[in-house]
């Protein structure tokens, strides 16, 4: 019953986090919403252009995002559609562990440590690329993953663990994120794989699985001569979506 009690709080703290700190992006998705109310898309038009707000939640992390989509229909029927856009995304949790993110390093237990951050909020603005696959005339299967960008958030205060050692340690989110696969990848990466549902002729709804990376770098290097910090996050997610004016 305590443990129950303490993974309540913990989700309760999550949230708590998450909704104060949402503001920042607050404009941008305004915006894309405003856009969204208005937009409409010709019928049978090549290129697609969307504007999606998502919400994410996983255990100890909640994350929002705005994101705008542009993808074109290839084939005949113009069934699959790929294209690519922007996401900017806020990363809010609580209590999470981040291991050893290098992958010269997470090959052995032996090398891999942890950094224990209590509280924290990340922002992030990545380029992605989309592919879905239209089901049928509502409904579309699909895939989306970070490519690079930028991530910023203040500076916290945690605890680096290793094997033989505690000691309090500053960290800020890893300026720079770029996908190179697996644990090659730097910095705060999410990908996700939806099922999108066409409600009216202008907006769709998605929802599906997201794997959100998020990592901080240590202001020194710690053992193996090692600064970077990887939180590897599972969750649920859905989103809504508008289309904007697209050409045929």
């Amino acid at each position: 019953m305590e443990q129950i009690r303490k993974v309540k709080k913990q989700e309760q703290q999550t949230t708590r986090s998450y909704m104060k700190n949402s503001k920042l992006p607050l404009l941008f998705l305004a915006t894309i919403f405003s856009m969204g109310v208005k937009a409409q898309t010709p019928e049978g038009s090549r290129l697609s252009t969307n504007a999606d707000i998502a919400f994410r939640y996983g255990t100890g992390l909640a994350s929002g995002s705005g994101s705008y989509l542009a993808t074109f229909g290839l084939g005949k029927k113009r069934k699959f559609h790929l294209g690519g856009g922007l996401r900017l995304a806020l990363a809010s949790g609580s209590d999470l562990n981040f291991e050893t993110a290098p992958a010269r390093l997470t090959g052995k237990p032996s090398t891999i440590d942890s950094v224990e951050i209590s509280s924290f909020t990340t922002y992030s603005m990545n380029l992605f690329l989309d592919a879905e696959y239209e089901v049928s005339k509502r409904l579309n299967l699909g895939f989306n993953i970070d490519l690079a960008g930028f991530s910023w958030g203040s500076r916290k205060n945690g605890v680096f663990i290793s094997e033989n050692s505690r000691q309090n340690i500053t960290a800020r989110p890893t300026p720079f994120n770029i996908l190179l696969v697996g644990d090659n990848d730097i910095g705060s990466l999410n990908s996700e794989l939806f099922v999108r549902f066409k409600w009216k002729q202008n907006i769709s709804v998605r929802g599906g699985i997201s794997y959100l990376f998020t990592e901080f770098q240590t202001d020194k290097k710690y053992s193996f001569n090692n600064d970077r910090f990887r939180n590897k996050s599972m969750g649920g997610f859905v989103s809504i979506s508008f289309l904007l004016p697209g050409k045929k």
